[in-house]
């Protein structure tokens, strides 16, 4: 076959760490998506840390003999419609910063990033992402209480760095 495969949507998901940022909420813990996940990774019964989520994913990646590339996304928090943080409807976050610096350590890993558009730094954080080398930015509009019809999701999508 010619040509590279990319697998552009590959979820990166961890426990509370400090040294990447991320974490997930105890409602997110009693979700099909977070069993399924401890299934996947042969974990119904270990401790599920960082390092051993990089660890599974990298051996997935590099593993792969058709698929020569994959996108990593990350899950930036709730914000609501005033541009404020709200934690506590955030039920997983994977910063992009994080996701960046494994781009950059894994050549078969690209930088999927994710901005909220209510976030009142989004335009700063665009930048910062397209920076770092990010391929595309997706929302879950229902996990991250994003309203698309919104004039700000608009705005977003039409900054001239993300259409050109």
């Amino acid at each position: 076959m010619a040509g590279e495969i990319i697998d552009i949507h590959l979820h990166f998901g961890a426990p509370a760490n400090p040294e990447s940022g991320c974490y997930w909420s105890k409602k997110f813990e009693r979700t099909v998506a977070f069993w399924a996940m401890r299934v996947v990774m042969r974990s119904l019964f270990k401790k599920i840390t960082l390092q051993s989520v990089k660890e599974h994913l990298m051996g997935v990646i590099n593993g792969s003999r058709y698929v020569q590339k994959c996108v990593l996304l990350a899950m930036d928090q709730v914000y609501d419609e005033d541009g404020n943080l709200r934690g506590d409807k955030t039920h997983i976050h994977v910063p992009n910063a994080y996701l960046a610096g494994l781009s950059q350590q894994h050549e078969r890993v690209l930088f999927g990033a994710s901005i909220h558009p209510y976030r009142s730094d989004w335009e700063r954080e665009l930048r910062d992402c397209l920076d770092l080398g990010c391929v595309l930015c997706k929302w879950i509009p229902s996990s991250q209480r994003i309203d698309p019809s919104s004039p700000k999701c608009r705005r977003f999508c039409e900054t001239p760095s993300t259409t050109g």
